[in-house]
């Protein structure tokens, strides 16, 4: 169950001392992600990292509810790490596809899929080769909470 104290949380640099704020959940993606919003974005929820495409919003048809969301164990996250940025051809839950011409597909167990283009894939996989999110499984005193 995600709770306030496992969402990493931002409110505005002008919402003052008093707590009377909005704040929102972060959801990260890679610092090379270009600037049309299209991106690979992780956030972590408590017991693990949280994986969307950004795409999915753009299309004023899509319910952002309904959004499709992946889920990486906070013991798996550095094996999808190492494997998205080229380190180790682990398998790893989501399976990660990476096709001839740079995309990759993304394909969880239960049959869900997120495709990604190549600049996308490329920026996560860079961003992941420099560390940019290994912090999100620090999150938490023991990776162990994800396998309890």
């Amino acid at each position: 169950m995600t709770t306030y104290a496992t969402v990493t949380w931002r409110k505005a640099r002008r919402s003052g001392g008093n707590g009377n704020c909005v704040e929102v959940a972060a959801w990260r993606k890679a610092t090379r992600s270009g600037g049309d919003g299209n991106c690979l974005e992780v956030t972590a929820d408590g017991t693990a990292i949280l994986i969307r495409d950004s795409k999915y919003l753009r299309d004023p048809d899509n319910d952002a509810a309904l959004q499709p969301i992946m889920s990486v164990s906070i013991a798996q996250w550095q094996t999808f790490l190492s494997v998205a940025a080229g380190r180790s051809a682990e398998a790893t839950e989501p399976r990660i596809t990476i096709h001839a011409d740079g995309s990759a597909t993304l394909t969880a167990a239960d049959g869900l899929t997120l495709d990604y283009t190549q600049p996308e894939w490329e920026a996560f996989s860079l961003g992941a080769m420099d560390g940019e999110f290994d912090d999100l499984a620090d999150l938490w005193p023991s990776a162990s909470l994800a396998t309890a």
